[in-house]
């Protein structure tokens, strides 16, 4: 059983008035029940009981039961969290053309959206918010905040993900080279410039799928993939580094599907994936090649130590586990975070990629200066970013390492 709250207690909304002089004639009611829990209690008009009875039917289509007491009132609650639900509210208040101040309330006070229909079915401290918010976006019209420095590299290096997605495509689709003549010595399938365009090609679909991801405010998930452009650098410089490994590489990823190459198998039968062997002649290669041998191949000293320091980190968005959950009392199955680490990280292992093609033989001349462009452009918004970044990444060895990276490379291109 649930009674209405004493006019003499203080009043719930958090006035610090007693609710007599508060909320008591408002168009809603403060009750308690008998655990001494108190709640707000609003009349539920003929839109809202719609609204419930469709939810409830969406619940048994799904469950093919009744929804009992302790489930929720919305299950397509999972689809989106809040953050998502009030940057969607935003947009659509906006597209709608929405007066300003409006919208400027309704983000200040964190989803408010009150009207002259349900001014009275809030409580008087939610008011005081609305009032306040709207009084401040007229303030701040005659009297505007200096830019957020911090905002503004993070929206910079947003939009070079845009820039990039742009240069990759292009440079895939129009900036090889018609007159190339590849070097197959060490393998008939595929030159050394051909596989570096593979993974670049790889990377650009990644791009667009991690583009999508941080659009949607999913950074964690966006962190995963961006371990496998990672990855595809450290591809490219093995084999410039390697050539002589180009058949080991062509014959992991395509000769097995293609059926030009099957793995070994040891003395009891079973499958060694550790060696493989090209069916027309024989011949033996490596079945794996570690990462880190990838990396300790880099011409750049510093790729080694940033493998050290990252690639855990990357890894545990890869795989299951929670080590890289922040410690709270409870987990929020549907938060988003790490937006500013997921777009600093895809763009920085984006303009490695790029560096590593300036070179090859297999692009145009007009093609590598577009590269140029961009990743002098890229790489001085990244240091932008860092400079203007939260103090605690000064202490993070692997952001140390990868500062003086992009650096290097900023500078190079300054030089150049």
């Amino acid at each position: 059983m649930s009674e209405k709250l004493n006019p003499d207690e203080l009043c719930p909304c958090g006035t610090d008035l007693i609710y007599q002089d508060c909320c008591w004639d408002k168009d809603f009611d403060w009750v308690i029940n008998d655990e001494g829990e108190c709640a707000r209690v609003i009349p539920v008009n003929a839109d809202v009981e719609e609204a419930l009875d469709n939810a409830r039917k969406v619940f048994i289509d799904i469950f093919g039961r009744e929804p009992y007491k302790t489930d929720p009132m919305f299950p397509l609650k999972y689809f989106h969290n809040e953050d998502d639900l009030e940057r969607e509210t935003i947009k659509i208040m906006r597209e709608s053309g929405m007066r300003p101040e409006i919208v400027y309330a309704y983000e200040k006070t964190g989803g408010l959206l009150v009207t002259e229909e349900n001014w009275n079915m809030l409580p008087t401290k939610d008011q005081e918010l609305w009032d306040e918010a709207i009084d401040e976006y007229f303030y701040l019209q005659d009297n505007p905040p200096e830019e957020d420095q911090f905002e503004a590299a993070g929206a910079a290096i947003i939009e070079d993900l845009r820039r990039m997605i742009i240069v990759f495509g292009y440079i895939l689709e129009y900036g090889q080279s018609e007159s190339y003549k590849g070097d197959y010595s060490h393998s008939k399938y595929i030159s050394i410039d051909e596989y570096a365009l593979t993974c670049a090609a790889r990377s650009f679909k990644t791009l667009r799928a991690i583009k999508f991801l941080l659009d949607n405010s999913i950074g964690a998930d966006s962190l995963a993939l961006a371990r496998s452009i990672y990855e595809s650098y450290l591809h490219i410089v093995f084999i410039k580094a390697h050539s002589e490994k180009i058949e080991s590489f062509f014959a992991l990823q395509l000769g097995i599907k293609a059926g030009t190459h099957v793995y070994a198998k040891n003395k009891k039968g079973n499958v060694d994936r550790r060696t493989v062997i090209r069916i027309e002649d024989g011949a033996c290669m490596d079945g794996h090649i570690s990462m880190y041998k990838m990396a300790s191949s880099s011409k750049e000293p510093l790729d080694t130590e940033i493998f050290d320091s990252l690639y855990e980190f990357l890894s545990e968005f890869s795989h299951a586990g929670l080590s890289y959950l922040t410690k709270t009392d409870s987990v929020d199955i549907t938060r988003t975070e790490l937006q500013f680490e997921a777009v600093f990280y895809t763009s920085t292992f984006s303009i490695f990629i790029l560096e590593q093609l300036v070179d090859l033989s297999i692009l145009t001349e007009e093609a590598k200066k577009d590269i140029e462009v961009i990743t002098k452009s890229v790489s001085n918004n990244l240091l932008t970013f860092l400079r203007e970044a939260h103090e605690e990444n000064n202490d993070n060895p692997a952001i140390k390492l990868i500062k003086s990276r992009i650096q290097k490379i900023h500078e190079r291109e300054c030089n150049a």
